[in-house]
C-alpha cells in the first residue's frame, strides 16, 4: 500500500508539472468552457488533469503518510511540497529565460520562478539545519533527516559471567566474611573481577 500510494503521489506530482508546462507553452494562461469566448484555449484535458492531479495528490498524500506511520517507514510524504513548488519554479525559470513568444526576459516569471524556488527550497533547508550537530545524549541517540526521526536505544549487553568468575566472586565473599578483606578491599576486588577497573 506505501509502494502503490508513494508512486501515486509521484505520478500525480508529474502531472501537475506536464500541465503547468502544456500552459506556459502557449503564453501562461488560458481558460475554458464558461459564456465567453476564450483569448487563448487551454490545452485539452488539462483543466480537468490539473485539477484531477491536485485533490488526488493530496489523497495519496494522506495515504501515504498514514501507511508510513503504520509500518514504522519514514515518513516521505512531506517531500511532496518541495517537489512540487520546486518543480514549478523550474518551469517558471525556464520559460521566463526562454519564453515560447521569443520576447526576451520575462521578469514576471523569473520572481514567480523565485518565489516558487524559495517555498521549496525552505522546507528543505529547515530539515537539514536542524538534524546537524545533535549529538546523542545519555543512552538515547535521534537522529533527524528530512523531517524523519529514528529514535534508538542503546542498552549495554546482559552481564553473562565467565566460568571462573562464579567461584571467584564466591572465594571473595568467602574472605571477607572470615574478614580477610575489608569492605574497602572486598569492594574493590568485585570490581577489578567485573571488569569495573580498581
Amino acid at each position: 500500500m506505501l509502494f502503490a500510494a508513494t508512486a501515486g503521489l509521484v505520478g500525480a506530482l508529474t502531472l501537475i508539472f506536464r500541465s503547468a508546462r502544456s500552459v506556459m507553452e502557449i503564453g501562461g494562461s488560458c481558460a475554458s468552457g464558461g459564456p465567453y469566448v476564450a483569448a487563448t484555449p487551454c490545452p485539452k484535458g488539462v483543466p480537468w488533469l490539473l485539477v484531477g492531479s491536485i485533490w488526488g495528490g493530496l489523497a495519496l498524500a494522506l495515504v501515504v503518510s498514514v501507511s508510513a506511520s503504520r509500518v514504522g517507514a519514514p515518513e516521505v510524504a512531506w517531500l511532496a511540497w518541495p517537489g512540487l513548488f520546486l518543480s514549478l519554479g523550474w518551469n517558471f525559470w525556464e520559460f521566463g529565460l526562454d519564453p515560447p513568444s521569443g520576447d526576451g526576459v520575462v521578469w514576471g516569471w523569473i520572481v514567480c520562478g523565485a518565489m516558487f524556488v524559495a517555498m521549496g527550497a525552505a522546507p528543505v533547508l529547515l530539515a537539514a539545519v536542524s538534524s546537524e550537530g545533535r549529538a546523542p545524549s545519555g543512552s538515547v541517540a535521534r537522529a533527524t533527516a528530512l523531517g524523519t526521526r529514528v529514535r534508538a536505544t542503546t542498552t549495554p549487553p546482559p552481564f553473562r559471567p565467565g566460568p571462573g568468575l562464579v567461584d571467584e566472586l564466591e572465594r571473595l565473599d568467602a574472605l571477607h566474611r572470615s574478614g580477610g578483606l575489608t569492605d574497602e578491599e572486598h569492594a574493590a576486588a568485585k570490581r577489578v573481577l567485573l571488569g569495573g577497573g580498581r
